[in-house]
């Protein structure tokens, strides 16, 4: 398990939120994906992706983007230690910890070039 920098993972959840769609037809364009020490966000015509410092290379997962940017918020100010991959998804700090579920599969976000 590693840990995040409050600030480095607010300032990525900040650059996706722009891109992500509130409302979709399509949606796993509402989440978000982790994979490789990145998370990627999509509306189908623009992609973003933004790399973070200590984000686990081994964490390939899917998981909404309204629920990533609530937890971090609720997470304000501490370290956070984050782990899982596949359908679990962990952001821990202090006493606090929460695990988002996954409800999409990483095959079927749609492709980053």
């Amino acid at each position: 398990m590693k840990t995040v920098a409050y600030s480095s993972l607010m300032e990525a959840v900040n650059i996706l939120k722009k891109i992500v769609p509130t409302k979709s037809s399509l949606p796993i364009t509402e989440c978000v994906l982790i994979q490789q020490g990145s998370m990627h966000v999509t509306d189908l015509d623009n992609t973003v992706s933004v790399f973070i410092d200590n984000l686990p290379i081994g964490i390939n997962t899917v998981v909404s983007f309204k629920e990533l940017e609530k937890v971090t918020k609720r997470l304000k100010g501490c370290d956070i230690e984050i782990s899982g991959s596949g359908a679990r998804f962990k952001l821990s700090s202090g006493k606090r910890s929460f695990m988002i579920k996954s409800e999409h599969l990483v095959e079927d976000f749609p492709k980053i070039l």
